[in-house]
């Protein structure tokens, strides 16, 4: 099957009589995810994440072409720490469907309106990058399963992680998916997304445990400024070539980072996520654990991500947040974050939570709320809240911005940019604010005279 008609099954493909296409998920280098109806005897089971594998089927490649589904499932298997278990993936059944060719399959739960990690950090691309606290809460969550994998014996690296590979399930929790390149050590690992990759990967040989180590302190850099920071890297001179491409990645991981005494002046370097996310320039030890995961060499670098989350417990014990400046014990905060219950009541909780000091608590949930229903305007109006009772104020108001041109007519915006803006210690904008969204109210209210 070329490539072409890989990409164009279409909607009421049926598939050995056991999957019906439903719509194209998404798709990366080892195949295309399908919404897919699961059928046994002619009647549907259940809906389910269908990934088509691209290689061709063959006794020579079977190993290679079952490598994903066969680490998954077994590691799913072997899984004895149940919040390791928590964050990976579930798989429903692997094998090979022969139409319209033979292709490797592997079937997984659906996860509804489908969310990831990438999607969270996009909408904080033009915001000043998301709030310290909401990055270490995800950060908790993508190493609670590397953790595991990194202490088994042999030791399971990853092999690919990126924010696309971390899927948010309905009750908020991300899941960690995709396993095309994960490998039992000491075989290594090859390749990767390149701007996540280490340099011992960009030049082809084995990777370690360091590697996912790197690519996790990528997607933590990401969180904290909505970019990657080698995303431009060689784009415009390496356009056509791929090698040219690599090399320019490989030049840029030697780029100083921002904490190395001595090095300005020797051209680029790696900023500190500070430039763009002023908040984090007030928690010194959790630049230091940031810095050492990207460092060029793995020896410098955790060699592993139980190293790396115990350095991120003695600066941060778990459901604890940082005192801005501090290097020791921080002072006690929220609980980690639990499923909300009905929509009406939970808002109503969230913005409790604000009232209560805890807006970190509350913007966590906001968000996760968000990453699946993007237009809910009651939390994007508590995520515009939190962020302002946590000083994020470039952020509260380009989605201020947002909601104003999502709808113009609601009241309830403008109530809430009075927030911002007495947050800011602007009371005369506050007042008007509401002024403005009581005049709304009361036109909304005026009865509509018909012409007979």
């Amino acid at each position: 099957m070329s490539t072409n008609e890989r990409e164009r099954l279409q909607p009421g493909t049926v598939l050995d009589d056991r999957f019906e296409i439903v719509r194209l998920l998404g798709g990366g280098g080892f195949g295309d995810v399908y919404l897919a109806k699961q059928v046994v005897f002619g009647r549907v089971l259940r809906q389910v994440a269908l990934k088509i594998f691209h290689s061709q089927v063959s006794p020579e490649n079977m190993y290679e072409v079952f490598a994903e589904p066969v680490h998954l499932w077994a590691l799913k298997e072997e899984v004895s720490d149940e919040k390791a278990a928590r964050h990976l993936i579930d798989v429903y059944d692997i094998g090979v469907l022969h139409t319209p060719a033979p292709r490797a399959f592997m079937s997984m739960p659906l996860i509804s309106e489908p969310a990831n990690l990438a999607r969270v950090i996009g909408r904080y691309r033009d915001a000043g990058g998301m709030p310290v606290m909401a990055s270490v809460n995800y950060l908790r969550q993508i190493l609670a399963p590397l953790e595991w994998m990194h202490r088994l014996a042999p030791p399971l690296a990853h092999g690919d992680l990126k924010p696309e590979n971390l899927l948010m399930q309905a009750d908020w929790t991300l899941v960690l998916t995709d396993f095309g390149l994960a490998a039992r050590m000491p075989l290594g690992v090859y390749g990767g997304t390149l701007p996540y990759q280490a340099a011992e990967s960009i030049t082809g040989n084995p990777a370690t445990l360091a590697n996912d180590v790197f690519a996790v302190g990528i997607i933590w850099y990401e969180m904290l400024t909505g970019r990657n920071p080698y995303e431009n890297v060689g784009l415009e001179a390496a356009a056509d070539d791929a090698q040219a491409l690599r090399e320019a990645h490989l030049e840029a991981r030697k780029w100083p980072l921002w904490c190395d005494s001595g090095s300005a002046g020797r051209g680029e370097r790696l900023a500190s996520p500070a430039k763009v996310n002023p908040e984090f320039g007030d928690y010194p030890r959790l630049a230091e654990i940031l810095a050492q995961c990207l460092r060029y060499r793995q020896s410098a670098r955790y060699n592993n991500a139980r190293l790396l989350s115990d350095d991120l417990r003695r600066c941060l014990p778990d459901d604890e947040a940082p005192t801005p400046g501090s290097t020791t014990r921080p002072a006690p905060a929220v609980t980690a974050v639990t499923p909300a219950p009905a929509a009406g009541s939970s808002v109503k909780d969230a913005r409790s939570l604000i009232r209560q000091g805890q807006a970190a608590q509350a913007l966590a949930e906001a968000e996760a709320v968000l990453a699946h229903a993007p237009a809910e305007l009651a939390w994007s109006l508590i995520r515009i809240e939190a962020l302002a009772a946590l000083k994020r104020f470039d952020a509260a108001e380009q989605f201020v911005r947002e909601a104003r041109k999502a709808a113009p007519e609601e009241p309830d915006v403008l109530d809430t940019w009075a927030v911002v803006q007495e947050a800011q210690d602007r009371p005369d904008g506050a007042r008007r604010s509401r002024d403005s969204a009581a005049r709304l109210r009361q036109k909304q209210l005026r009865p509509t005279t018909r012409g007979g």
